[in-house]
């Protein structure tokens, strides 16, 4: 092994050790799992079909020592919803198709979080209170072409079940 890759190992191993002593009050932890998003809505957008994504990134606490800690995440996730309306001319009658809308949004986001936590080493409760300022990073909105389906009639969007 050269000097310099000796010389590395080393400092590596010095950084490793100092990080596991001061690691007690300090926590990295990776985060991952399903998201499922639907909104709530009188009116045209109700109901939907909730859109499945996942959501993953890394976390990072640090406990004061008195049950209370702060920490950060940093999430990539995935929101969305799918809307089907269908086509209805003047007089009500006459459902011609089904057209589905589709609103894919993609975030990173940045959970601030003060928690408090209580109990014992293997069972524990605890409760956190912050806010998510988020960044939109995609956004996809998927539309049906119109043009076709009309053939110059007047036709609505219509709900099932309205």
């Amino acid at each position: 092994m050269s000097y310099n890759k000796w010389k590395f190992s080393i400092t590596l191993l010095f950084v490793i050790i100092s990080w596991s002593a001061i690691a007690q009050d300090q926590f990295i932890s990776l985060k991952g799992g399903l998201n499922i998003t639907k909104i709530q809505s009188d009116g045209l957008f109700s109901p939907n079909d909730a859109r499945k994504g996942f959501i993953a990134g890394v976390g990072y606490e640090y406990h004061l020592g008195t049950g209370i800690f702060i920490g950060a995440d940093l999430l990539y996730n995935q929101r969305g919803y799918t809307i089907d309306a269908y086509l209805m001319s003047d007089n009500g009658s006459n459902i011609k198709e089904k057209v589905t809308f589709e609103y894919d949004y993609n975030y990173i986001s940045l959970p601030l979080k003060v928690g408090y936590k209580s109990g014992s080493t293997k069972i524990s409760a605890f409760g956190n209170v912050g806010l998510v300022p988020s960044l939109l990073v995609y956004a996809e909105i998927t539309e049906p072409s119109l043009g076709e389906l009309l053939e110059g009639e007047n036709y609505y969007y219509h709900q099932k079940g309205k």
